[in-house]
């Protein structure tokens, strides 16, 4: 009996150090075989863009040439002699938490002159790797403990890698996060983890404020400028009116989106793309332009100005 008994703490005790050994060469492994689709030009000037699928592209009918970070480095590129880069790092369906997870990836290998934000909209029904875990308070001692062990065990880069190649596997996707479905079953499991609705309220803004508060940090300390972006529409529980509402008392610098696309839609111009939400090409390149109207004399290169025709087309 006493044989077995070693044999099995043998085995726990060396299935935790190669799980040590394997969570330690996903950390260190970044540092000897980071990529990105193009390679930073430090006599260039650098914007980072995070976010979600508007970021992304979706909708776009070749996200590579129009997605709005495509279409904003063809504007740029053209006004100015120097250099523009304009790196795209946006994923379809990742919440705020992952977004920032994504800029702290990323800012240093680039270095960006200036960083566009737009993201939240998915927070209220994608909780992977949320910090919404952090700020939830639960009545029960058991219950505060299972969304500790949850939120700290889906950090774990060992966790995230199996979750990822299991979701290519079953979808044939090649995205670099672990991101769930938007469907009833999702947002169900969600409300069962969750079930306070008020309190779910209150730590979903205190998530959003605790992330973007982190990504202003992240550009101050790095050294440059950063800029959120309203969103262009209406998301799932209306999250966007959380977010403005945080961009204005965080006294975050705010490109106004909102209103333009807003009155667009009124007079049924086609900006929209198949599925209603996101942009279609025309609808990124006036969010591109947008953005070139509200930087004018605020960055260190040239910025074209555009007049926004609202009428149907």
């Amino acid at each position: 009996m006493k044989t077995l008994l070693k044999k099995f703490i043998a085995l726990i005790i060396g299935l935790l150090l190669s799980f040590i050994l394997i969570e330690t060469l996903f950390i260190i492994a970044p540092l000897f075989f980071r990529q990105t689709e193009i390679q930073p030009d430090s006599s260039s000037y650098r914007i980072l863009c995070v976010g979600d699928s508007s970021t992304y592209g979706l909708g776009a009918s070749n996200r590579d040439k129009y997605s709005y970070p495509a279409q904003l480095n063809s504007i740029l590129s053209k006004a100015n002699q120097n250099k523009i880069q304009v790196f795209n790092k946006g994923l379809p369906g990742i919440n705020s938490s992952q977004t920032l997870k994504i800029l702290k990836e990323n800012i240093k290998n680039i270095a960006p002159d200036l960083i566009l934000v737009c993201t939240g909209i998915n927070d209220p029904w994608n909780y992977e790797n949320s910090n919404i875990f952090k700020f939830y308070k639960s009545t029960s001692i058991f219950h505060k403990i299972r969304l500790q062990f949850k939120f700290y065990i889906s950090k774990l880069k060992t966790v995230r890698f199996i979750k990822l190649l299991t979701i290519n596997l079953k979808k044939n996707k090649n995205f670099k996060e672990a991101i769930p479905d938007f469907n009833n079953q999702t947002i169900n499991k969600n409300h069962k983890l969750l079930p306070n609705n008020k309190e779910t309220s209150r730590a979903l803004y205190e998530t959003l404020k605790f992330n973007f508060l982190k990504m202003k940090q992240l550009a101050i300390k790095n050294n440059c400028k950063i800029y959120f972006l309203e969103y262009h529409a209406p998301g799932w529980s209306n999250p966007e009116k959380i977010i403005h509402k945080l961009y204005k008392q965080l006294s975050l610098d705010v490109i106004k989106v909102k209103d333009i696309f807003q009155n667009l839609d009124n007079t049924n111009s086609p900006i929209r793309s198949k599925d209603n939400w996101h942009p279609n090409n025309r609808g990124y390149l006036i969010l591109a332009k947008i953005i070139c109207n509200n930087l004018i004399k605020k960055i260190e290169i040239n910025i074209p100005a555009y007049k926004i025709n609202i009428k149907n087309r």
